[in-house]
């Protein structure tokens, strides 16, 4: 996402319009109202709030457990004082609440901490949740942690550790904080960094009361794991499930840590350790295939997985750095993108006009739909110029393959009389400009690619040209001031190629259909289009001329009558023959 100024991200600015628009978040329903208006949908704004607020409830409640980590002893013993009162039944959960607000004063939050910050993980696909660093702060941490940094990295990686020592608990006999030799679970190695740097960053290394393993397991060593603990008796329900979860959940979380704090060279082999791990779950005891979600966790289900995917990709990508890829990365990165497609489709859009219905399509339908056939649209106009490399990866991700429906070419519509690259390449930018918010940044950008691409191809209607216009002037005007550009976004070549052809065509009605633009390199290095034999533009690069059919027409016959080839002709032979 863009940024406002160099401290300011659009997560920061619409935490800020948030707090101011719902009174300190006294009032949410101000923020997220009724669903009731015909033909609208979610705001930018609502979308990346729901997210935040799920992450600032399960930090502010997570920062509170750091009490007894943060050189204040004291504070810890109490904490745990009202945790055993109201386990045992003395205090309510309210008077426990109310308790701990007045202790450590962080408010409450709805449910676990752990579920709580995946589901603004998820909700947001990772990229606008930021940690607290420097001098800016998105969550207020209390008073007395003021000068312990970094208090909501560390407050994750505690909220992880938690989450290992609970699967222990569930699955071992004997001490959960020191495991016998061989009687220990087996954890991912982004668990096992995670669980081992809190505990450095909180002094408890050399003899403190946990311990855990340095070295973490392969996905299918942990399914072979997971085998054998099954067949010694224990069940999802009494523990399985809880491990398979922290397994999946926790590598995504630390991953996600890793990608801020290590770099995305360290966290993208976390992020594959996790997918593999859960696909493998799947296959093994066919959760998908069975649909037993209640029995075997809500991390196998597709809206679990798709923005989780989507931070892969685009981890991947960035990764990447815009460079050439070879063969296998832009394989694996078509077949991810790909992979969101098909989940992304099956949500279905709510019939109702409630607003988590309708929340819940956008943010595991709509967005990664939008946010995968965007990235897969601009790989593939990437590599264009590289058709063998291009060929090779369609072919072995399967993009095009006419026999199987779970692929790309199923979920597009056809229109343009035929199928092929150019044209399916129009359609995905055009999957990806109907799904994106209208107020988001991407959309008018999706609607000018989506409209260039189809005069590229060839035998769409002007109407199609029309529609795809006015879409990215009317997203233009709705762009949402948290995702502010450097400057008016005008001017770029897919914007001119569709100008072009508009105006060139602009007395053709609806129904006209387009012949395939064409483009020639001259030997100066200037790009020039044609269409129908005519040239639209000399330099598409630097500068261009709109015409158009009528004014061509209107201009030859104003040479026609100002034609004065033949009179000349005439005086050149008079010339002549006088010379003579």
């Amino acid at each position: 996402m863009s940024v406002q100024s160099q401290d300011e991200y659009p997560a920061f600015v619409a935490w800020e319009r948030a707090m101011k628009k719902t009174n300190n978040l006294k009032d949410m329903n101000k923020l997220f109202p009724q669903y009731i208006r015909e033909g609208e949908t979610i705001t930018s704004l609502q979308w990346m709030s729901q997210g935040m607020h799920y992450w600032y409830s399960a930090m502010m409640c997570q920062l509170g457990e750091m009490a007894g980590f943060a050189n204040d002893k004291e504070m810890g013993a109490k904490l745990e004082s009202l945790k055993m009162q109201m386990s045992n039944g003395s205090i309510s959960r309210s008077t426990f609440d109310t308790k701990r607000y007045e202790l450590t004063g962080c408010p409450p939050s709805q449910g676990d901490e752990f579920q709580g910050l995946l589901e603004g993980l998820i909700h947001l696909g990772g990229d606008t949740i930021p940690l607290e660093m420097g001098s800016g702060k998105f969550i207020p941490s209390p008073e007395w942690l003021k000068d312990y940094r970094p208090q909501q990295y560390v407050a994750v990686l505690m909220c992880i550790l938690y989450e290992i020592v609970g699967c222990r608990s569930a699955l071992n006999v004997g001490n959960i904080y020191k495991p016998a030799a061989g009687e220990d679970l087996v954890f991912s190695q982004s668990l096992c960094g995670s669980a081992w740097s809190f505990l450095e960053n909180a002094g408890q290394t050399n003899g403190g009361i946990f311990e855990f393993p340095k070295k973490g397991v392969t996905p299918e060593e942990a399914i072979t794991f997971i085998k054998k603990k099954l067949d010694e008796g224990k069940t999802w329900e009494d523990g399985i499930r809880k491990y398979v979860s922290c397994l999946y959940r926790g590598t995504i979380l630390s991953a996600w840590l890793t990608r801020l704090v290590a770099g995305l060279a360290v966290a993208l082999p976390e992020m594959k350790w996790a997918r593999t791990f859960i696909e493998l779950a799947d296959q093994e005891w066919k959760v998908s295939e069975n649909e037993s979600y209640e029995m075997h966790g809500s991390c196998f289900r597709p809206s679990f997985q798709v923005n989780i995917m989507c931070m892969e990709l685009q981890t991947a990508e960035t990764l990447r750095n815009d460079d050439e890829p070879n063969l296998d990365e832009i394989v694996y990165e078509f077949k991810l993108a790909q992979q969101i497609i098909n989940y992304a489709k099956t949500v279905q859009p709510p019939k109702t006009n409630d607003f988590k219905k309708h929340m819940f399509y956008v943010t595991f339908g709509r967005k990664p739909l939008a946010f995968a056939c965007g990235r897969l649209g601009n790989n593939m106009n990437m590599l264009n110029y590289n058709q063998e490399l291009l060929e090779k990866a369609i072919e072995a991700a399967g993009l095009m393959d006419s026999e199987r429906d779970d692929n790309l070419l199923s979920f597009l519509v056809e229109r343009s009389g035929g199928v092929g690259f150019r044209s399916s390449l129009a359609e995905t930018y055009h999957e990806a400009a109907k799904a994106q918010l209208q107020d988001d940044k991407e959309a008018a950008i999706l609607w000018w690619c989506y409209a260039a691409h189809l005069v590229d191809c060839g035998g769409y209607t002007m109407g199609h040209l029309r529609a795809g216009i006015n879409n990215a002037v009317v997203a233009s005007q709705r762009l949402d001031p948290l995702f502010v550009l450097p400057g008016p976004w005008k001017g770029s070549v897919y914007q001119k190629e569709a100008l072009l052809v508009a105006r060139y065509y602009q007395d053709e009605t609806d129904d006209f259909v387009l012949p395939q633009l064409q483009r020639s390199r001259r030997p100066d290095g200037k790009l020039s289009v044609f269409i129908d034999g005519n040239m639209l533009c000399y330099d598409l690069n630097q500068g261009y001329r709109i015409s158009n059919k009528r004014e061509k027409e209107q201009n030859k016959k104003k040479d026609d009558y100002l034609d004065v080839s033949a009179v000349k002709e005439e005086i050149d032979q008079e010339m002549k023959s006088s010379n003579d």
